[in-house]
């Protein structure tokens, strides 16, 4: 296992052993035997910390010319302020600059994406009619 998941994985000589996005809770808060333990508490602490607004900011661009370009500039004023930024563009998905998803992302299906992404304090969505998303 990773040591340290700041650094990547062949940096630091760990792998990946399992991702689960659907965990199993339902055997730890009503077992058939023994007692029901609250493993969701937890992971929703760690999601959402108490205290702390779950809601973000939400900048949507739209228009005829120049809604990549404006979103980009928007993304990178805010990223200079030291928040993290989802943005979605004309040619992919991103956080902070990293470009997780290639395609047309200008339309709900993208600005899901990155309204579920824990990490993302910001976001700032191109928005285009009729789009949805058309990987390459």
């Amino acid at each position: 296992m990773a040591e340290n998941l700041t650094q990547p994985l062949p940096e630091n000589g760990g792998v990946v052993l399992e991702v689960n996005a659907a965990p199993g809770f339902r055997m730890h808060l009503a077992p058939s035997e023994g007692l029901p333990r609250n493993v969701a508490a937890p992971v929703i602490d760690m999601l959402y910390p108490p205290g702390k607004d779950a809601r973000i900011p939400i900048i949507a661009v739209t228009g005829t010319n120049g809604k990549t370009t404006t979103t980009r500039l928007i993304a990178h004023i805010v990223k200079s302020n030291g928040t993290r930024v989802g943005f979605t563009t004309s040619d992919g998905i991103y956080v902070q600059n990293t470009k997780l998803m290639k395609g047309d992302t200008t339309g709900p299906v993208s600005a899901e994406f990155i309204l579920r992404d824990p990490t993302v304090e910001f976001a700032v969505l191109e928005t285009a009619r009729g789009v949805f998303y058309v990987p390459d």
